[in-house]
């Protein structure tokens, strides 16, 4: 099971939602499980146990969990809307404001995110590398399908300095995984006049990742001379379901404005913008 205590994904269905669902839809054999489950044909067969999850352990803010509790259950009432006004950007004081000001932007939609990592990355001070991603179809397919099902960014705009997510899981338990948060300390390219081109893809993105769990080991650094938490993030290929395209680009998003937030960072201080 699920934390039950968290909201759902952004644009998805409620937890209260009565809805039955389409036909083989994840949420309409869901309830087919649950059913069986709740009502086995043969008592025999089945041993369960109960366990009721009440208590929230990551959080000890009473307002806020009542705020959480009522939009989960769908019974938001007047006090829990002006909970919430009150905590928008026009309505802090300047000391308040200044505390967001590294915020990570929750929004609906990438689109939204769009003009927030524009504005973050013109404000950088290093040069900027703009990689895009190189896509290869069958020749005959019209449409190459990793447009729409991975999850890898078309374009992305990177420099050193800037904040990223890792988009793909390398050594889970060093915590170098989708999702990680790490900050770019080199570009590499394999020739000098990579990033003037367009169709150049650097060899590898140098990420210092602060709570990677790799071992110290000085004679077999991944880098020579720093940290093991530095690590080289290498270009990846995402073939489609039927493996007839491809998409190859480096793995990392920056993570100043995302529509959901990974486990690493559910403790960074969040501005959700409303729209």
């Amino acid at each position: 099971m699920r934390d039950s205590a968290q909201l759902p994904p952004v644009m998805q269905k409620p937890m209260y939602s009565k809805d039955i669902g389409r036909p083989t839809t994840s949420d309409h054999l869901g309830r087919i499980v649950i059913q069986d489950f709740l009502h086995p044909l043969d008592l025999e067969e089945v041993k369960s146990t109960i366990v009721v999850m009440d208590e929230v352990l990551r959080l000890d803010d009473i307002a806020y969990l009542s705020f959480l509790e009522n939009i989960r259950n769908g019974c938001v009432t007047g006090d829990d809307v002006s909970f919430i006004i009150d905590k928008c950007r026009d309505k802090m004081t300047p000391q308040m404001k200044e505390t967001f000001k590294d915020a990570i932007h929750l929004v609906p939609r990438w689109k939204m995110a769009h003009p927030i990592v524009h504005e973050y990355i013109q404000n950088m001070t290093t040069l900027v590398a703009k990689i895009k991603a190189q896509y290869v179809s069958c020749h005959h397919c019209i449409v190459n399908h990793c447009v729409k099902e991975s999850s890898l960014p078309t374009r992305v705009a990177i420099c050193v300095g800037a904040i990223v997510m890792l988009l793909r899981n390398f050594v889970v338990e060093y915590k170098l995984m989708n999702g990680s948060v790490g900050t770019i300390r080199e570009i590499v390219y394999e020739s000098n006049n990579g990033p003037n081109n367009d169709n150049e893809l650097p060899s590898y993105v140098i990420v210092e990742f602060p709570n990677s769990k790799i071992p110290e080991v000085k004679e077999d650094s991944l880098i020579p001379g720093k940290p093991a938490t530095m690590v080289p993030i290498p270009i990846v290929i995402d073939r489609c379901q039927k493996q007839c395209c491809s998409i190859t680009t480096v793995p990392v998003r920056v993570c100043i404005a995302i529509t959901r937030l990974s486990m690493e960072i559910k403790h960074t201080r969040v501005d959700a913008d409303s729209y």
